[in-house]
Formats: C-alpha cells, structure tokens, sequence
C-alpha cells in the first residue's frame, strides 16, 4: 500500500507540506482505511501513531530491540533530543492538563497522554541561543549546529533559518515514545541533573533503570 510505504520512508507527515496535509486528513477522514494502513504497517513491526494532532509511524517494541538505533542518532544528538522534548512537548503537554480534566488511556498517567488533538494555541518555541547556551560546556558551537542540523533533516524540529526559533517538529511528537521519555525526563528530575518545567525535582531515589550516567537502559 502506497501511504504505508510514505510513512515507513518519511517516518511522520509534515502538515506544512500539501501532499502530506491532504493524506492527513485522507487518513483521518476515513476509519476504514486508517485500520488498513496500521494493519499493514503492523506486519512489518511498525504502529501507527496519533499525536496531539501529529500522525507517523513508530517501531514496536520487539522491532526496536531486535533492530536498534538505526535512526542515526548519537549521544549528542539523544541529550538534545531530550531538553528540546521537554522545552517543546513536556511543556506544551503539562499546560494542556491545566486547562483540562483528562482521563487517561488504560496504562497511562493522568493528564498526560491522552491527547490525540493538537491544541488551539502556538506551540511553544525556544531561542536557538537558549540551545547554545544550554550545551555550549560540553560541545561546540559547531557541534551543536550539526546535531541540530540532523534534528531538522530528521523532522524533530522545524527551524525556518538557523538563527530562528525553534519548534517542535511531528517526529518530536509521534516518533519519540512519550512514555518512555516520560520515565527517563522524571528519572532525570529525581536526580537533580534536570528540571522539568514548572516544577521542582522531588527528593527521590531514581528508577532502576537509569544508570549512573544518565543513560536509559
């Protein structure tokens, strides 16, 4: 099937993009094929994913184990990926669940991802500088601008020019696991190396999972 093979190559629609929009609201529009589609993608380890009004594709569990990183995506690429998961979508997630009473999905948190549509507002954007500011003890300005460089190629994020805002990209949304990041930002919290917005780290033992690097295993 055609829009099954779109989404394994481009990995998430880009609703900036016509042709991507118009399949959007194809795929929307239409409940049959929408189960077609994810039943074609899940016989190749693949499930389709809804997103605060964001739609791609994600490995499945078993596949991502089996298949490992295969994205490209290195050690500096990850640390960015998540501050800016946090800046841009934990963010936009956490002043959504003020302004509304959700129940969550069976096995999920409260208020946190059971949102399917986008909100009404703009997204939230973060200075390029901010990034520089946030990463520039550890890497290069020209490290950080290569990293940023494959998160725009990648869909993360969506920078028009390189000294412009940053804002979340659809792979933000739909390619990166929201409950596994939300364990690994929260293990990140609790021990101190990183502040969630709006809210100060509890003094807690980290998860089990998290080494002592930082790292999630």
């Amino acid at each position: 099937m055609a829009i099954a093979h779109h989404l394994l190559t481009c990995g998430c629609l880009d609703l900036a993009d016509n042709d991507d929009a118009a399949l959007y609201e194809e795929l929307m529009g239409n409940g049959p094929l929408y189960d077609r589609v994810s039943e074609r993608l899940a016989g190749v380890g693949y499930d389709l994913h809804q997103f605060l009004g964001q739609l791609g594709v994600r490995p499945r569990r078993e596949t991502e184990a089996i298949g490992g990183n295969t994205s490209g995506l290195h050690a500096g690429h990850i640390r960015l990926l998540v501050y800016l998961w946090v800046q841009l979508v934990y963010r936009q997630i956490k002043a959504m669940s003020r302004d509304e009473d959700i129940e969550p999905l069976p096995g999920q948190s409260q208020g946190l991802f059971g949102f399917a549509e986008a909100p009404d507002d703009a997204p939230p954007e973060l200075a390029a500088e901010e990034v520089f500011a946030e990463f520039r003890e550890i890497y290069s300005d020209s490290a950080i601008k290569q990293f940023l460089g494959k998160l725009r190629n990648d869909r993360f994020i969506v920078q028009r020019r390189k000294t412009d805002p940053i804002i979340a990209g659809p792979a933000l949304y739909v390619l990166v696991d929201p409950l596994r990041m939300e364990e690994y930002v929260v293990g990140l919290a609790r021990r101190g190396t990183m502040t969630l917005p709006d809210e100060t780290p509890p003094d807690e033992t980290p998860p089990e999972d998290i080494d002592d690097t930082g790292e999630m295993s």
